[in-house]
């Protein structure tokens, strides 16, 4: 059998990769190729490199070109734009050629949907997503025609299907969803901690990243507690700014883990591109890492016990590692409407803490991950991917 997996992302290499190692415990002789970004390619280790019969890189293609007030400038980005997405799709067609299943994590991007119209009838093609469909549901959105029309005409152009596109009321520019309005894929798993099972070509899957496990070595011995970092003074998505009692209450949780954590070995990670954020914070005994480090690796190599962080996607991704993770949110004056989008958008993964008062970051959080075996986990991939 043919397998091929697609990743987009950091996080992707690593759910894949994951995914990878366990089908291997199921069919010894398995084997698959991945494809993978070139911005990603310094995220190959030797762990991952094996676990695969080849790794492709390749370029994304970006449904809209950068933005110029240049007229002419603007108009060589829309040809270079036209250019590299005849290049991918050319690129994608041969690739995937003969492929008998195709599974791929970003299944609503541009990059997927021209994936699935080039795709061999024969195939079968295998979307991963987060079970979090709840704050697409239940969230409330706005429609913009005009931008919606213009984002179609390549998704018309390239792609399997136009898409339906919802943004976020009461947020500027955040997209809240983009769904097919025709869907391609022929199975779905949804990664999740709870109400695991299968109903028709839909499959809920407990996370699969305790599988790498076995393949890295813990660097460090002494426990250790990682502080994520977030975008919050920047991106303002859910302040309209960071008040000095927003401030007085971090500082103050900062203060409870040296406090009471005192034999653990801790550790500060910033945002992507936050760096700046971190001189806001007293950080006195806490260890700054750099906030390009691969966080996937980190929780790999180092032993990581507690990760915690106000809302932020690392707290979730720790948990589906194992790693006791929790949410400190609920100790922000967040307005009501705010709150209930955080807990949509992290409702695949429930055994996360949801800290109400700082001693709750003595709790022990659980995770569905611990409770399936290796083989076990092995057997419900291998079904639900090759099955």
């Amino acid at each position: 059998m043919n397998i091929i997996m697609i990743a987009g992302t950091n996080l992707e290499l690593y759910l894949f990769s994951s995914i990878a190692c366990l089908l291997k415990e199921e069919e010894k002789s398995f084997q698959c190729k991945l494809l993978l970004p070139h911005v990603f390619a310094k995220s190959i280790t030797p762990e991952i490199r094996g676990l695969y019969s080849e790794i492709e890189l390749f370029e994304i293609p970006s449904l809209t070109p950068p933005v110029s007030k240049n007229p002419l400038r603007m108009l060589q980005n829309i040809f270079d734009n036209f250019r590299q997405c005849l290049t991918y799709r050319s690129y994608i067609k041969q690739t995937i050629s003969d492929a008998d299943v195709v599974c791929i994590s970003g299944f609503r991007e541009f990059f997927a949907n021209v994936m699935c119209r080039q795709a061999p009838k024969r195939s079968r093609l295998v979307a991963l997503r987060p079970a979090n469909q709840k704050v697409e549901e239940t969230a409330p959105f706005v429609r913009r025609p005009l931008l919606s029309f213009i984002l179609n005409i390549k998704n018309f152009l390239f792609g399997y299907s136009v898409m339906d596109y919802k943004w976020m009321k009461g947020v500027a520019n955040r997209l809240l969803a983009k769904n097919y309005v025709k869907y391609p894929y022929h199975r779905t798993i949804l990664i999740t901690d709870h109400d695991v099972g299968k109903q028709d070509s839909w499959y809920r899957l407990p996370p699969p990243f305790i599988s790498l496990q076995r393949l890295y070595k813990k660097e460090e011995q002494e426990p250790a507690i990682l502080i994520a970092g977030e975008g919050t003074f920047s991106y303002q998505l859910l302040y309209k700014k960071w008040e000095d009692s927003d401030q007085k209450i971090y500082d103050e949780f900062l203060d409870y883990v040296r406090n009471n954590f005192q034999n653990y070995k801790l550790y500060f990670k910033p945002k992507k591109g936050q760096d700046q954020d971190t001189g806001r914070h007293n950080l006195a005994g806490i260890r700054l890492l750099e906030s390009d480090l691969s966080f996937e690796e980190i929780c790999l190599k180092k032993n990581i016990q507690k990760v915690i962080s106000i809302k932020s996607m690392a707290s979730k991704v720790a948990s589906c590692f194992g790693i006791s993770s929790y949410f400190l949110y609920p100790l922000f004056n967040l307005p009501e409407e705010k709150r209930k989008i955080i807990e949509g958008e992290h409702d695949d993964i429930r055994s996360i803490v949801k800290v109400k008062q700082l001693s709750d970051l003595k709790k022990e959080a659980g995770s569905v991950s611990n409770t399936y075996d290796f083989h076990a986990l092995a057997g419900l991939y291998w079904k639900a991917i090759a099955g």
